[in-house]
């Protein structure tokens, strides 16, 4: 669905309990950005209302994320792609 790679180093359910847990997500960027990674998180944890499963609304009682890394990076396409082109299209009518 993202089209890039995603790894995850261990994963943890417990719907008796409610509780949920990642760790060691990595989601790598596509080739056009310098850094090879999105976004990297140690651990991720989620407890939701066990009752709450199952229905319309869950109940989340919390979300813990711990030690997250993002990297944001613009990109400047070169003006013979074709998105740039795109966008240098006259608009109809205008």
């Amino acid at each position: 669905m993202l089209g890039v790679e995603v790894d995850v180093a261990k994963v943890e359910i417990s719907t008796f309990r409610g509780k949920g847990s990642i760790s060691g997500l990595t989601i790598t960027n596509s080739a056009d950005y310098e850094s090879p990674h999105a976004i990297t998180i140690d651990d991720l944890s989620v407890h939701v209302d066990p009752g709450s499963m199952g229905s319309d609304k869950m109940h989340i009682k919390e979300i813990i994320i711990d030690d997250v890394s993002l990297s944001y990076e613009k990109i400047f396409w070169i003006a013979t792609s074709n998105s740039y082109k795109n966008l240098r299209k006259p608009v109809p009518g205008v």
